[in-house]
């Protein structure tokens, strides 16, 4: 392919990005042109990120939602780059540039555009704390600076307009270091909301609909991030190890059950329609990841990380399938 007209079409930084996903360590090139859109697709992301941060209106109150829970989200973003950032001086380490950039990639997207920054923004006609803008301010420098070997051009361009340089730039920076903070996770929390939006979307259930959860579950991994909870799958009420009546539904192998305010039987009916189709789908999805898998040519040709990735498929495949057949069953009851 002629790198001008790619380019032309994608951005430089996209065909960067396009280049090193395209060539992982130990295998052959196999250029494929949608990665180079992947690639302007990710870059879009960023500046959308940097528009969203950038357009946030500021108070100096901190009030409500950002005392405590507002911290612990800042430290589990903090977390999740200094665990990345391990992962990623390993990979430069052993040369594996292609896998170093999987991992900012999916450190940004994921963590910090999908979650963190859903997480920390304020609701429709509220104000951010300025203490919390410039603790996401702070968390989106290091990001472009991890950013910077592989997207240049965006990274220096959004570093320079997030703050007043003063002239530097950065890749007069250093890179970024593991910091010594108090880890936290979200994880637990994040699978939860994750399931909750599932529900809905299966259901065709609107997200302005309450839902009540109970979580059959000893441990605290929920609590910490509760108004986190409410908020990103609109729980009116959390309880635990409770005796709520509705659905029941699998997550991170614990049972919650659900109960959305206002539906129906007849809508739990249609409801149990679509689940049944969608169990019919992992289904037939699941023999194509075993039949991949018992190829010994596959798994010789295939790298470590492409087999891994599929057994990651079949075990995530098989929990939703559990989860369905589950929700089903106490459909049923």
């Amino acid at each position: 392919p002629d790198p001008m007209d790619l380019m032309a079409k994608y951005g430089t930084d996209g065909v960067r990005l396009g280049l090193l996903l395209s060539a992982p360590a130990g295998n052959d090139l196999l250029f494929d042109e949608s990665l180079c859109e992947q690639g302007r697709n990710f870059s879009n992301k960023i500046w959308n990120a940097f528009r969203l941060i950038n357009g946030l209106e500021v108070t100096n109150e901190r009030y409500g939602y950002y005392g405590s829970t507002g911290d612990r989200i800042h430290l589990w973003m903090e977390t999740r780059i200094n665990e990345s950032l391990e992962v990623i001086n390993d990979y430069f380490d052993k040369f594996r540039i292609s896998d170093a950039v999987m991992t900012v990639y999916k450190l940004v997207w994921d963590d910090f555009c999908s979650w963190y920054l859903e997480m920390i923004k304020p609701n429709y006609g509220d104000k951010i704390p300025q203490y919390d803008l410039d603790k996401v301010k702070e968390n989106f420098d290091v990001l472009l600076r991890m950013l910077h070997p592989f997207t240049p051009f965006v990274s220096e361009h959004l570093w320079q307009s997030i703050n007043d340089r003063e002239g530097a730039f950065i890749n007069q920076q250093d890179w970024p270091v593991v910091k010594k903070i108090e880890s936290v996770d979200a994880s637990a929390a994040i699978e939860l909301i994750s399931q909750l939006r599932s529900v809905r979307n299966q259901g065709g259930i609107s997200p302005k609909v309450a839902v009540k959860v109970n979580i059959k579950t000893q441990n605290d991994a929920y609590k910490a991030f509760e108004d986190v909870i409410r908020k990103l799958a609109n729980v009116s009420d959390i309880e635990y190890n409770g005796e709520l009546d509705g659905r029941t539904i699998l997550v991170n192998a614990e049972e919650v059950v659900v109960e959305f305010e206002g539906i129906t039987a007849e809508d739990q009916s249609a409801d149990k329609e679509k689940l049944e189709a969608e169990l019919k789908r992992l289904k037939g999805f699941l023999v194509g990841i075993n039949k991949k898998l018992s190829n010994e040519r596959f798994i010789s040709n295939a790298s470590d990380d492409v087999v891994d990735r599929e057994r990651k498929k079949l075990q995530d495949t098989e929990s939703k399938i559990q989860s369905i057949e589950k929700e089903l069953s106490s459909a049923g009851n």
